[in-house]
């Protein structure tokens, strides 16, 4: 809610936009799948074991930056032999695996994110991960953090629960754009020109993997560090057809360290990104192209029908 104010005042200074919500205290099914009243029962959550997961999410190399990972968090450098005076008493290498908040991965990841905001606060070098975690370490580690993500929110089940609601809702708005006519499920009235959704990384992350939908920016795929932007575009030609185009944007990491000035001349690191089913074209889809694929992978008894005004 306060990232929205804060974007709303640095959009529109002295006449921000309002920002709605639900009511305080309740959870916007929107952002938090599985909250508020559904067209159909939620199943429960599911744990998705390691082990039937792709090839390049688990392996040699995974453990070996859990290894870097289990290193500093016993005070040594990542990639050194290591000898402290005390073995954890929970390791993060030898736990059951599966997509839990803590599992190997799940755990590294947490302390990966934790390293991330240390270093784009503007800590001390020598406070970034005990003064073990410069920045190509730290990108090293993003890995870890983008690989569990994959698991628990990009993967078809995973991401058919989490985001079929948003990119349902996402879709509609767009919908409502072409048609210059109110769409029922469309955010905002009519004749928006911009509506901005502010949620959470993972929201971003499980509306990517129903779209499937890849990045590379400031040397990290598909990372969602804090800010991170993917905006849906509607671009209407001189003959009047649509198209949609998508792009995801985020801060570099000296950006947020030093606190850089974005500008037109220096802008967030941003890029074009390819819908699939979207013909030749890689930075635009068609909009009867986009409506069919958005629409195919979204789970209707997912989607919750009412939002707030």
């Amino acid at each position: 809610m306060e990232s929205a104010r804060a974007l709303a005042e640095g959009l529109f200074p002295g006449c921000p936009p309002a920002v709605h919500s639900l009511a305080a205290g309740e959870r916007d099914p929107l952002f938090h799948p599985g909250s508020g009243r559904s067209q159909a029962e939620d199943g429960p959550s599911k744990k998705i074991s390691l082990e039937t997961a792709p090839a390049s999410q688990n392996g040699s190399q995974g453990d070996e930056l859990i290894a870097e990972m289990q290193h500093v968090l016993m005070g040594c450098l990542p990639e050194a032999d290591c000898r402290p005076e005390h073995s954890p008493a929970i390791p993060l290498l030898g736990a059951p695996a599966t997509v839990d908040a803590r599992d190997p991965m799940g755990l590294a990841a947490s302390f990966a994110e934790d390293f991330l905001l240390e270093y784009v606060e503007g800590m001390p070098d020598d406070q970034v991960g005990w003064g073990k975690v410069d920045e190509h370490q730290l990108i090293k580690f993003l890995e870890l953090h983008s690989r569990n993500s994959d698991l628990a929110h990009r993967t078809p089940e995973r991401a058919r629960l989490e985001a079929s609601n948003l990119l349902f809702h996402i879709t509609r708005t767009l919908e409502q754009g072409v048609e210059k006519r109110t769409v029922e499920d469309a955010v905002g009235p009519v004749d928006s020109k911009m509506v901005l959704l502010v949620g959470h990384d993972t929201n971003i992350e499980g509306v990517a993997g129903l779209l499937g939908l890849h990045w590379t920016l400031d040397g990290r795929k598909d990372d969602t560090p804090p800010g991170t932007e993917l905006a849906f575009q509607l671009w209407q030609s001189e003959r009047g057809a649509y198209t949609v185009r998508v792009t995801v944007a985020m801060q570099t990491l000296t950006q947020m360290r030093e606190l850089h000035e974005l500008t037109l001349a220096a802008p967030p690191a941003n890029q074009v990104v390819t819908l699939t089913g979207c013909g030749t074209d890689a930075d635009s889809c068609r909009w009867n192209d986009f409506l069919r694929t958005a629409d195919a992978v979204v789970d209707r008894n997912s989607v919750f029908t009412e939002q707030p005004n």
